[in-house]
């Protein structure tokens, strides 16, 4: 993840249902309100499962340009979604990388689901790691590249296990994922390198996205303990998609999700913020192996994911 942070200070029937879907996660029903509700969701989001896809990609290797690490983890995306029944493209560009000193190649991924519809929301992370782990309290290990565990790998491992989910969540919406390449190129003397995937996808919009209405950004989603205050940016230039979708956090994952204002950080939310778009950035940076050669699966949480993605999942059919 790539930081520029500026510190800031029923009916019956229905509380029936949904008290029964919820008893195994010992949610009661006076916990949900008819603002806060979403329909039954028919299916469970499988973090186990989403946990294998982040030790995956840990075992490719780094996730740098043009190397196997990067291919793998491109095949994973585009293999699991088009399996699932989703439309899967890809976006080409080049963009010069201050970590790396020289122009690199990048690929978006976005898919769409069902096919050829237009989205109404977007939800997305980024796939590439760090070449350096600069944050490494081992000065000898400072050129090391970032294992990626977190810090890319958690994010797409919730994506990919909607991904099989949904077709068989009765959503009536249309979804889009962008999968967002050099996210976290850049460096203390050149922060231009930061969310450079992001930016080029937001300029040069696929015709079949250019309408969406909303987005959301997952960035470090497996930190132990998550805690996800509602970003700032998101709170300052998105304030009722950032409510709706933390009312829902809230509601289902009370420990995870608080309905205090965070620091405003600058992620892959903010070029679509910038050209007037509604999007969010769930994140939660509290998490020391951050930029170093720790950022591993033992570090992570199989929980922190769940409570990520099963509220992602009940945001979308709201």
């Amino acid at each position: 993840m790539s930081i520029l942070i500026m510190i800031n200070r029923i009916r019956p029937q229905v509380m029936l249902t949904v008290f029964l879907l919820l008893a195994n996660r010992e949610i009661t029903a006076q916990a949900v309100t008819d603002t806060t509700s979403a329909p039954a969701v028919a299916v469970r989001f499988n973090a186990e499962r989403a946990m294998n896809d982040l030790v995956k990609q840990v075992e490719f290797g780094p996730r740098l340009p043009e190397s196997p690490g990067i291919r793998s983890t491109r095949h994973l995306i585009t293999e699991t979604l088009s399996t699932a029944g989703w439309q899967v493209e890809t976006q080409d560009f080049r963009a010069y990388s201050p970590m790396l000193a020289a122009e690199v190649p990048g690929q978006n991924i976005f898919a769409i689901y069902p096919k050829q519809t237009t989205p109404t929301l977007i939800i997305s992370a980024h796939y590439d790691t760090r070449p350096f782990a600069d944050r490494d309290p081992d000065p000898a290990r400072r050129e090391d590249p970032v294992p990626g565990a977190n810090d890319a790998g958690s994010g797409v491992a919730v994506l990919l296990e909607l991904g099989r989910i949904l077709p068989q969540a009765g959503t009536t919406r249309s979804v889009g994922f962008v999968f967002f390449d050099l996210e976290d190129h850049g460096t203390p003397a050149d922060e231009n390198g930061f969310c450079l995937g992001s930016r080029y996808f937001a300029s040069n919009l696929p015709a079949q996205i250019q309408q969406f209405q909303q987005g959301i950004n997952l960035d470090m989603v497996a930190t132990p303990n998550i805690k996800l205050a509602m970003e700032g940016n998101s709170v300052g230039k998105a304030p009722q998609l950032t409510y709706d979708l933390w009312k829902v956090g809230t509601t289902f994952h009370p420990d995870a999700w608080t309905m205090d204002r965070g620091p405003a950080i600058y992620d892959d939310h903010m070029p679509f913020l910038d050209t007037g778009k509604k999007y969010v950035d769930v994140i939660d940076l509290q998490y020391p192996p951050w930029h170093t050669t720790q950022d591993l699966p033992e570090n992570c949480s199989t929980q922190s994911l769940e409570k990520v993605g099963d509220t992602i999942l009940r945001f979308i059919n709201h």
